[in-house]
């Protein structure tokens, strides 16, 4: 009643002061306006100030029609003219409802004349009342119903999105927000919280919804109701900058078509069907849409809406371009366009859609819609085909639902198919399924194209669908980049790779994806730019942490805890960084390579000082990777002992690094060298162990100062470093085990024994020690000198085993039984006249498609330049391959030649029999098959014929011996007789065998 009486008090007397003007709404603003005959259109602040200034000016004696002329004029933002109480939307360049700037005009809030303001004082009054009673109550101030309130969510937003100082709190909220404190992952908490937000609406649900949209900022489910929340109130309380800035926020980011068909109904509702700015905003959301998702298996209702809209708007608004006689024909091609792309979709409406399309067809004329309806009908079969299919793989699919970090703490929520393993597997398959083409589309080999655009489109918004809520699934974001990349577009795999970037800063596969992408294509510089980029942001947080450290420091520690060190008060104090971790040493190892790849010896180099000169004490395999490299690429071994002893100096207590070292040395056949390596580690790693240290001496001790005299150390950093001692013995050890004499293996077994102690902790000369010795000395790979039941009883005794492949079972010392050959299958029937074998137009086709596809593969690079010159690997024992090699360099050369022509055996399936193939193989193994041997056969038979250089010119022929010897040798006599009926006969059948044994 207050609020009531006040604003008939303020429409009737002097403007009030700037301060009482910003606490009114923006209805009773616009009612003050029109009362004296001012402007009411723009935002709340330009009301704000009109008023202000009128008052101004009526105080100074002028009138308030001056106050109107020097107003400053808005200018419509979004150029679209709207009747009645409709408001302005996107225009058909801007689609997607760019939320409007301070200066733009805002139309969201508009009266319908003296009925709405009326209308409005009757809300007012009845606020008032509720307020009274609330105040009755002593309600917070920020309570739901509050004045301050629900003024401040009518104020404009800053930055584009919604503000409400309003926290939504009951039980139910707050029950959630303990379970997500214990579990983030906890699906179930956080769909309560959606629903508690909708359930309050806006401005009461607002925070909430911001609240759950920066952790889950792909959900198109939380967008929607978000969205809806906003559009719901009607008239003069619906803010629509809210809503055009929260459709700004989402529509890209999740191609939903719920959420798509919201915005598409809204553009309807806040434009004007009837003006021709309208009906083209209204056309351009439309198509943009379905650009976008049209593709979708849910799609429909969204064709359905675009082709009723284009039927019912005037013709002249849906081609502005045609003349006024031509325009109906133009909207008949526009709509017969729309209703051919959407029966193509297999879409849960494609029948309705058709049915539709074919009393469009009919109406228009019958005789040519018949023809137009008899080609599109085979598209429309092939969609209800695959309308099934594709329905029932996405049943089980979470569209735009909440999104939780897979692998970290279990997904809380009782249906389990919305975790993200399951939806992972599930949307790859959909997309593998996808891309297998199964409508058929054809692509236009006549233009170019490889792929139908639809099936490309078809393919992405799966892929898309899928980011929505797997946005931190590493997995479909490298398999999205992957089918770009493999259909050559190339500059979208590096967008699809930087995106997931984005959502998993912490994934360096995707890094190293993405460079992948650029060497491959020779771009150096992004190469190597996709890895500095990680490396910069490293360095600079360092830095930036340093020089907060250095800022903070409070007696000789920072605020932060992290630990400075210092020597005297007022020195300069020396910044202690963390250690890097392994996903920062990995990257720069990777960079390091990148670089040697791609540049060169030089530029790997200068990558190796910039990781040595890193913030966190360069790890020990970074100057591994160097080294190695300096010996594999350049065979020069002595830059590799320089970068091996420079990572000495501070990771000789890293027995993993000793170890690398000294394998190095034994494989450039250094062993006296690596023998003084294991000295020199053992010596430090005692002096380490026993507090003694060196205070000129430059070897870093991990977890320690450097100090002189023996160090105070506690039980676990002496452990430590004892562990440490231990790890260098046995691998001192093992190395005099592999190539000492039987002298050095005592010597060093017992000089362990002093240090350390025995197994068991008995003397040198007890069982457990002399057990342990023999074990480790006479042990090979996994091959033990005792059973499994023996190496269990030295164990109790305190002996020592070692370490062995638990892969392999000890417990079974038996050699397996031969596998049993498989059963031959059995011989098919014989073929008929005419008939093809089984298989054999497929097995055609398969060798044609390897061969194709073996063609198309890139070439391998020739060994040059940096690439490491490898030889290709012998065939495995026991394989077929390396049986035909052992055969073949048996037999004499021309026989030799003659088996590598040969077809192999599965060309023939099972037509040729095996025992004939022995056969055969046993005759060529017992014969003596040499070019001399032969000669000497045919030689001898022509000699039993009387053919040949010895036979006499006047011996008659003699009569062969046998039935076996057919005559001689000749090329006249092996020729067939002139009529040979049988030849004859068997060249006029078919072929039907794969070759011709003759």
């Amino acid at each position: 009643r207050r609020r009531a009486s006040r604003s008939r008090a303020m429409a009737t007397e002097s403007a009030p002061p700037l301060k009482e003007l910003k606490k009114l709404k923006v209805a009773e603003l616009k009612a003050l306006l029109k009362t004296r005959g001012l402007e009411d259109s723009g935002l709340k602040d330009d009301l704000v100030r009109r008023l202000h200034d009128a008052r101004q000016v009526a105080d100074a004696g002028a009138g308030g029609e001056a106050a109107a002329v020097g107003s400053p004029a808005v200018d419509p933002p979004l150029q679209v003219t709207t009747s009645g109480d409709a408001t302005a939307g996107p225009t058909a360049s801007d689609p997607t409802g760019t939320p409007p700037t301070e200066d733009d005009e805002a139309d969201a809030i508009a009266a319908d004349g003296d009925d709405a303001i009326d209308e409005q004082h009757a809300i007012d009054e009845a606020d008032a009342i509720a307020i009274d009673e609330a105040d009755d109550e002593e309600e917070p101030p920020n309570a739901p119903g509050s004045h301050e309130t629900e003024d401040t969510s009518l104020a404009p937003l800053a930055g584009g999105e919604p503000e409400s100082n309003q926290v939504l709190s009951n039980p139910r909220v707050d029950r959630a927000r303990g379970r997500l404190v214990v579990n983030s992952n906890d699906l179930d908490a956080w769909e309560v919280l959606v629903t508690e937000a909708t359930a309050a609406g806006v401005p009461t649900g607002r925070s909430l919804f911001e609240e759950i949209v920066q952790t889950h900022p792909t959900s198109a489910k939380v967008w929607r109701a978000y969205a809806e929340c906003e559009i719901a109130p009607a008239g003069n309380t619906r803010d629509d900058d809210a809503v055009k800035s929260i459709f700004s926020r989402c529509l890209l980011n999740c191609p939903s078509p719920d959420l798509w068909r919201s915005y598409t109904r809204y553009m309807v509702t806040t434009n004007d069907p009837t003006s021709p700015d309208g009906v083209a905003a209204i056309k351009a959301a439309f198509e943009y849409t379905l650009d976008t998702i049209g593709e979708d298996v849910e799609s429909g209702p969204l064709w359905l809406d675009f082709l009723n809209f284009l039927r019912a708007v005037d013709a002249a608004h849906v081609a502005p371009g045609v003349a006024t006689a031509h325009a109906e024909r133009a909207r008949d091609d526009e709509v017969r366009s729309a209703y051919q792309r959407s029966v193509s979709v297999p879409t849960n409406s494609v029948d309705a859609l058709y049915r539709e399309y074919d009393t469009f067809e009919t109406t228009l004329d019958a005789t040519a819609g018949k023809t137009v309806l008899a080609t599109i009908k085979p598209l429309v079969d092939k969609a209800r085909v695959v309308l099934k299919e594709r329905k029932r793989r996405h049943e089980k699919l979470d569209v735009g639902g909440l999104c939780v970090r897979p692998g970290g703490a279990e997904v809380g929520t009782a249906d389990q198919t919305k975790t993200p393993e399951i939806q992972s597997k599930l949307w790859r398959d959909l997309a593998r399924w996808e891309r297998g083409n199964p409508q058929q589309l054809e692509a236009d080999t006549e233009n170019g194209e490889s792929w139908n655009p639809q099936l490309t489109t078809r393919i992405n918004l799966a892929y898309e669908q899928s980011l929505m809520s797997l946005r931190f699934c590493p997995d479909m974001w490298l398999e999205f980049a992957s089918w770009h990349e493999k259909e050559g577009r190339l500059d979208k795999a590096v967008g699809v790779l930087q995106r997931g970037k984005e959502a998993n800063p912490e994934c360096a596969l995707l890094t190293f994806a993405r460079a992948d992408i650029f060497e491959k294509t020779g771009d150096v510089e992004n190469a190597k730019a996709a890895y500095e980029e990680v490396l910069d942001l490293y360095e600079n947080e360092c830095a930036a942490k340093e020089t907060k450290a250095q800022l903070s420091v409070v007696g000789g520690s920072t605020q932060d805890g992290v630990s400075i060190t210092g020597n005297t008060a007022g020195s300069p104090v020396e910044y202690v960084h963390p250690v890097m971790s392994d996903a920062t040493t990995l990257m720069y190892v990777e960079y390091m390579r990148c670089c040697r790849r791609v540049e060169g010896a030089q530029s790997a180099r200068k990558a190796f000082m910039r990781a040595r000169k890193a913030p966190g004490n360069a790890r020990h395999e970074i100057f591994v990777i160097s080294a190695h490299m300096e010996w594999r690429y350049d065979k020069n071994d002595k830059p590799a002992r320089n970068v091996f002893e420079l990572g000495l100096k501070k990771h000789i207590l890293v027995p993993e690094y000793v170890k690398l070292y000294a394998e190095f040395l034994v494989g450039i056949n250094d062993v006296a060298n690596a023998r003084v390596l294991f000295e020199r580690a053992v010596a430090v790693a005692a002096d380490a162990a026993s507090g003694k240290i060196d205070s000129d001496s430059k070897n870093i001790i991990p977890g320690t100062n450097r100090t002189t005299g023996v160090l105070s150390m506690g039980p676990q950093e002496r452990e430590r470093r004892t562990n440490v001692l231990r790890d260098v013995f046995d691998l001192f050890v093992s190395f005099e085990h592999h190539h000492g004499s039987s002298g050095t293996m005592s010597s060093v077994e017992q000089r362990r024994h002093v240090v350390l102690g025995g197994p068991g902790g008995g003397a040198i000369d007890a069982a457990p020690a002399i057990i342990t010795a023999l074990i480790a000395r006479h042990s090979f790979l996994d091959l033990a000198p005792c059973t499994f039941e023996q190496q269990a009883h030295y164990v109790k005794l305190g002996a020592t085993m070692p370490r062995r492949n638990t892969s392999v079972d000890t417990k079974n010392t038996n050699v397996p039984p031969p596998v049993p050959p498989p059963i031959p299958p059995p011989r098919p029937p014989p073929l008929r006249k005419g008939e093809v074998p089984p298989g054999a137009a497929c097995a055609a086709a398969a060798a044609a498609a390897a061969a194709a596809a073996l063609a198309q593969l890139p070439k391998a690079p020739k060994a040059g330049g940096n690439i490491p010159k490898i030889m290709p690997p012998p065939p495995a024992p026991g394989s077929a391959a390396a049986t035909a090699a052992i055969v073949v360099s048996s037999l004499p050369a021309e026989l030799g030649v003659f088996f590598r022509l040969l077809p192999a055996s599965s060309s023939f399936g099972c037509e040729a029999p095996p025992h004939v193939v022995d056969a055969v193989m046993e005759t060529l193994l017992t014969h003596d098959l040499s070019p001399e041997a032969g000669a000497l056969t045919v030689a001898t038979r022509n000699e039993t014929f009387g053919v040949g250089v010895g036979a006499k010119s006047g011996d008659k022929r003699k009569a062969p011996a046998s039935a076996n010897n057919k005559g001689p040798l000749t090329s006249s006599s092996n020729k067939p007789p002139p009529m040979d009926v049988f030849r004859m006969r068997q060249a006029k059948q078919a072929r039907t065998d794969n070759a011709e044994f003759q």
